[in-house]
């Protein structure tokens, strides 16, 4: 119902629904959600990160065992 709002007609309802709405958004706002391929790629990427600072001398090996 959003979509189809336009300035040139425009009513209470249709300002008590965008009121409503936003009213909504405030009360609830999202939830971050990591699956468990993004938490697994996550992991995977801070691992590399690890290796790549190691290999380029910017860390010691004995910091990570």
């Amino acid at each position: 119902m959003l979509e189809n709002l336009s300035p040139k007609d425009m009513n209470a309802d249709k300002i008590r629904v965008v009121c409503d709405k936003k009213e909504e958004e405030r009360n609830h706002p999202p939830h971050e959600y990591i699956d468990k391929i993004s938490e697994k790629s996550k992991k995977s990427l801070t691992r590399y990160d690890i290796l790549t600072a190691i290999q380029s001398g910017k860390m010691k090996k004995e910091v990570i065992s």
